[in-house]
């Protein structure tokens, strides 16, 4: 009398950690991106700053380039009734800020804005005049934009920090899952190993056939 084997299905314990290591690219590009943004951002700011002010006299001339000017003053309480006066007598106001703007230079005082020249106004040579302003209180340098600032302080701090979490995130997360893969593999290997290496399908220790 011979015993017949029962049929029995052997699936190979899976050897492949998920997910691919390939993944971990995606934190890195994020944070690569995060890092550009503010470098950049981080670069106007240092070329506003490196650029300078240039002391001028009030009712001085003055050369307007096409990106315009930000007029500045070392005390606070001058007036920002500035305007520029061309050739021709026309008169352009400066836009004035809704805050306070300070540039804190090194080895120069500290300069406040008075206002910007308008987004339309032609470059040229104009007459700065600012009625209450001191004589030797008044300064010239790069355009400060308040729209401008606010676009920089959106993609040069807030998107790559909000980035750099998600990024953050995404890492923790692949790592939580790939040392569960490497768990389950583990245990199923473990698992696989325990019926004494015999061959798929049979029963070690079972009556010859």
């Amino acid at each position: 009398m011979s015993y017949q084997q029962p049929a029995t299905s052997y699936r190979q314990p899976e050897t492949r950690v998920r997910p691919s290591p390939l993944w971990y690219l995606l934190p890195v590009v994020l944070w690569i991106v995060a890092l550009t943004l503010f470098v950049l951002a981080f670069k106007a700011v240092a070329d506003l700053i490196t650029a300078g002010i240039d002391p001028v006299q009030n009712n001085a001339s003055v050369e307007v380039p096409d990106d315009g000017i930000t007029v500045y003053s070392t005390l606070q309480s001058t007036a920002r009734d500035c305007n520029l006066v061309d050739d021709e007598g026309t008169s352009s106001a400066l836009d004035t800020f809704d805050a306070d703007f300070e540039l804190d230079l090194p080895d120069d005082p500290n300069y406040f804005a008075l206002g910007s020249t308008p987004d339309d106004l032609a470059s040229g040579t104009y007459e700065l005049s600012c009625p209450g302003a001191g004589s030797s209180e008044l300064g010239i340098g790069q355009r400060l934009d308040p729209v401008a600032i606010g676009k920089r302080a959106l993609w040069g701090i807030v998107l790559p920090a909000f980035l750099g979490l998600v990024g953050l995130i995404i890492f923790i997360v692949l790592l939580i899952k790939r040392h569960n893969s490497k768990s389950r593999i583990k245990n199923a290997q473990t698992s696989s190993g325990g019926y004494g290496g015999g061959p798929p399908g049979s029963y070690p220790g079972g009556p010859p056939t």
